[in-house]
C-alpha cells in the first residue's frame, strides 16, 4: 500500500513537519517558533485548494514556459499523444514513453504507454520481463485475458496434489474479464496477457509499467514472435512436431503487435479468406 506524505500543508491537509519536535524544527529551519507555527498550522482548506484568478494565470504561465522542478532541472510537460507511435497498423497503434523521453520517469522507474486497439482487433499476446503493468481503460470496451500459474497452484489442495502437479508439469489458468471505460487491472511481470477490442468501438488502454528499468516487452505472437528466434532443432524438440509445421504456424501472421481479433478472424475463415495454419500444434 502507498501512502501520500504531505510536506507543504498545515492542519488540513496535515503537514508531516508538525510531527517533529519544536526544538528540531527551530534548529532545522533556524527560525523562531512563532514563525514556524504560522507556516505549518495555517492551512485548513483541505487537500483541494481554490486558487485566485491571478494565481491561476501565474500557474498557467509557468506551465507554458516550463516550470522549475523542486529537486532538479526545469522541464516542460510531456504530451504522449504527440509522440510518434512505436507500433502502428490498421489494427491499432502504440505510443510509449520512458526515461529517455521524459527524465522524470527515470526517477520514478516507470514506463508509460497508450494503446489504441481498433474495433475487432487485438494487441498480440505478450509479457514484460521486469515491469508490473497497471492498466486503465480510458475508452471503449473489450476483453482481457491473463495467464497465471499461481492461481492453479492455489487451487491445488494437499501434498498429494502438489506431487501430482510436479509430475504433470506446471499448469496454468486463464484469468479472463470483460473491461470497459474506467476498469483498472494489473498484469504482474512475467505473466502473458492479451487484450481484445469489441467489434463496436476502439479499446484504449493507458498503462503504467512499474519497475521499468531493464524491462523488455516480449511478443508471443505475430510477425515478431519471440519463438521465431528458436533454431530448427529446438522448435522440433519443443513442440514435438516437424520444423516445417512449426514454421508454418509461426510465420502465418502478416502483422505484428496489433493483429486481427478472434471474431474478425472467424468471419474471414467463414468467407474462405486468409490462411489457416496447423493450430493443433498448440493443442487448443
Amino acid at each position: 500500500m502507498f501512502e501520500a506524505f504531505v510536506g507543504a500543508g498545515g492542519q488540513n491537509p496535515e503537514s508531516f513537519y508538525r510531527s517533529f519536535s519544536k526544538q528540531v524544527l527551530r534548529a532545522a529551519f533556524n527560525t523562531r517558533e512563532d514563525k514556524l507555527e504560522r507556516l505549518f498550522e495555517k492551512q485548513q482548506q483541505g487537500p483541494i485548494i481554490q486558487a485566485s484568478q491571478e494565481q491561476n494565470r501565474e500557474l498557467s504561465r509557468q506551465i507554458s514556459e516550463g516550470w522549475s522542478r523542486p529537486f532538479g532541472e526545469s522541464r516542460r510537460p510531456f504530451n504522449l499523444l504527440e509522440k510518434r507511435p512505436s507500433h502502428s497498423n490498421r489494427h491499432g497503434e502504440l505510443r510509449e514513453a520512458d526515461r529517455t523521453d521524459y527524465p522524470e520517469l527515470r526517477d520514478l522507474n516507470i514506463q508509460v504507454s497508450l494503446a489504441n486497439i481498433s474495433r475487432g482487433s487485438m494487441i498480440a499476446p505478450n509479457y514484460n520481463t521486469e515491469a508490473t503493468r497497471i492498466e486503465i481503460v480510458v475508452g471503449g470496451k473489450g476483453d482481457v485475458q491473463i495467464v497465471c500459474p499461481h492461481l492453479s497452484r492455489q487451487q491445488e489442495e494437499g501434498r498429494g496434489r502438489e506431487e501430482e502437479e510436479q509430475q504433470r508439469g506446471r499448469h496454468y489458468e486463464r484469468v479472463q474479464s470483460e473491461v470497459s471505460s474506467g476498469t483498472v487491472f494489473i498484469v504482474p511481470a512475467g505473466h502473458p496477457s492479451v487484450a481484445v477490442s469489441s467489434r463496436d468501438e476502439n479499446l484504449e488502454l493507458l498503462c503504467f509499467g512499474i519497475n521499468a528499468q531493464n524491462n523488455q516487452r516480449t511478443w508471443l505472437a505475430g510477425r515478431n514472435n519471440v519463438l521465431k528466434q528458436m533454431d530448427r532443432v529446438t522448435k522440433e524438440l519443443s513442440f514435438d512436431q516437424p520444423a516445417r509445421e512449426v514454421y508454418e504456424v509461426l510465420n502465418a501472421p502478416r502483422e505484428e503487435v496489433f493483429l486481427e481479433g478472434p471474431k474478425e478472424r472467424e468471419q474471414e475463415r467463414e468467407k474462405g479468406e486468409g490462411r489457416d495454419g496447423p493450430l493443433e500444434l498448440f493443442a487448443f
